[in-house]
């Protein structure tokens, strides 16, 4: 059974997407998690399941969310080897000598996010953002 941490996006941000951590907890496990853990009122999950990759589970959370909660929420799900992956690769690239917490969170997603972009959609960002900055 493999480890799982999940950041559900913009929950409980000024009475947008509210759900209680308890509720969370409880739609995670009928999902078929076990030994889920919430932090705070963050959306925020750690968990164990059988699901054979982390991008099945965040479209099986992301979905059922929607459908049962009324959640329409990006949801980011990585086993606890891919964040440990990713924050080294993430830490190694931060040019502060000692960023915040907050800053070194940024950046993973960031990271995550670029490697989610395809090619097209690379090449058409790229030139937007040099006529962007051009156009100052």
């Amino acid at each position: 059974m493999t480890t799982y941490i999940g950041l559900l996006r913009a929950v409980n941000l000024g009475g947008y997407n509210r759900i209680g951590m308890a509720d969370l907890r409880e739609f995670l496990t009928r999902l078929g998690l076990q030994d889920v853990k919430t932090l705070l009122q963050s959306g925020n999950f750690v968990g164990r399941s059988d699901v054979r990759s982390s991008s099945e589970l965040e479209r099986l959370v992301e979905g059922a969310a929607a459908k049962q909660l009324g959640l329409t929420t990006d949801v980011l799900v990585r086993s606890d080897t891919e964040w440990k992956t990713l924050i080294a690769k993430t830490l190694a690239q931060v040019i502060h000598c000692y960023p915040t917490q907050a800053a070194a969170i940024r950046q993973a997603g960031d990271a995550y996010n670029r490697s989610r972009l395809t090619p097209l959609l690379k090449t058409i960002s790229r030139r937007w953002l040099a006529w962007a900055r051009r156009g100052r």
